[in-house]
């Protein structure tokens, strides 16, 4: 994966393909789905960005929140990326066990 959006429409899409759509239908909603994998990815973004330049990686961001930015200061996107979608069907399975 190379982008947000595209990793926002996969796990969407999978969701659509399942049986917990039927059982939580917030799953079904992709605002919802979108919003709680953004915040994810804000949660762990400062863990792989090197130490040295996260005080430059925040000011840059603040200037210049956009995908790029991020892109610029993680090494290794996709698979941050990758790490993203294992969070976020982790934090599924404990919300869906609350």
């Amino acid at each position: 994966m190379n982008s947000l959006k595209e990793l926002i429409y996969k796990i969407y899409n999978d969701l659509q393909k399942s049986d917990w759509v039927e059982q939580y239908p917030d799953l079904a909603e992709k605002n919802i789905v979108s919003e709680i994998i953004q915040n994810i990815t804000l949660e762990m973004m400062p863990k792989f960005v090197d130490k040295n330049k996260l005080e430059e990686f925040v000011n840059e961001s603040e200037k210049n929140y956009r995908e790029d930015t991020f892109k610029k200061y993680i090494t290794n996107y996709s698979e941050f990326l990758d790490n993203v979608e294992q969070e976020f069907y982790k934090w599924l399975l404990v919300w869906l066990t609350k």
